[in-house]
């Protein structure tokens, strides 16, 4: 596709087990899905959720710029919890200093964040 860049965002089993540690402290998961599409789109990202066993390639959820539109394609397959992960690792990377986040999607946000830090530097050292 001409100018379109796609960026992946992996899970791993530990993220797994923390976002379940987390999860019992905080809102639904649903709820936070909600909390998190709204904040993606406050920042001009419209998500969108498309069947990607259709397409017959190997494709992942990410952030994705086509015809100047930003947009944010999840698989809409994937469980509520990793759809969470995946846009909180997107925003991570997004300038959130003048929008308001509930404090326990902040929080959320922010543990990705350190975690996805975390599993980066220990595959650097590998």
């Amino acid at each position: 596709m001409l100018g379109v860049t796609f960026h992946k965002y992996n899970i791993n089993n530990n993220t797994i087990l923390d976002y379940f540690k987390i999860n019992l402290k905080m809102m639904k998961p649903e709820q936070l899905y909600q909390n998190l599409i709204e904040i993606t789109e406050k920042l001009n990202v419209k998500v969108s959720e498309k069947n990607f066993r259709k397409i017959g390639i190997n494709i992942q959820s990410g952030f994705c710029r086509v015809k100047n539109k930003n947009l944010f394609i999840i698989d809409k397959h994937l469980p509520v919890f990793k759809k969470n992960i995946i846009l909180a690792n997107f925003l991570n990377k997004m300038p959130l200093e003048n929008i308001y986040i509930m404090p326990v999607v902040r929080d959320f946000v922010n543990k990705q964040h350190r975690e996805t830090k975390e599993t980066e530097r220990e595959n650097f050292a590998d």
